[in-house]
């Protein structure tokens, strides 16, 4: 299998409301999805997105129209279904762009767990010149 760099944002809560299944980076149109599927056609890299409910997707899969937000409860079964997926893809390289939102903090977890329980080597990235703080207490 080969090793893929991906790009991958969270959801967001944004959603289009057209029914039935169409592609993730359509049904979420919150502006950072735009803006990080656009820094991921500039790279030429394939765009991933965390979803509290389905897990670690490709941009092009078919997803519902739901409302789901992670609680930390859940990180830890997430975690697992995307460790599972991350493999299933052969990421090797995560570009993971996420703000300093509260409500971003159990995506983040979960992404970290995930990559940790893989041979990805993970870049996080803050969104609109914000520092989570967990980022800014790794410098």
């Amino acid at each position: 299998m080969k090793a893929i760099e991906a790009v991958c944002t969270v959801c967001s809560r944004e959603k289009s409301k057209v029914p039935g299944l169409i592609p993730a980076s359509e049904r979420y149109v919150g502006a950072h999805v735009g803006q990080v599927a656009m820094l991921a056609r500039s790279q030429s890299l394939p765009l991933y997105l965390v979803s509290g409910l389905i897990g670690f997707i490709p941009a092009e899969c078919k997803v519902p129209d739901y409302d789901h937000l992670l609680q930390n409860s859940d990180v830890k079964e997430l975690a697992r279904r995307m460790s599972h997926q991350m493999r299933v893809s052969g990421i090797k390289k995560l570009h993971f762009y996420c703000k300093g939102k509260e409500s971003w903090q159990p995506y983040l977890s979960a992404v970290l767990w995930a990559a940790l329980c893989n041979p990805v080597h993970l870049n996080l990235i803050p969104l609109e010149d914000e520092v989570h703080p967990m980022l800014a207490a790794m410098h």
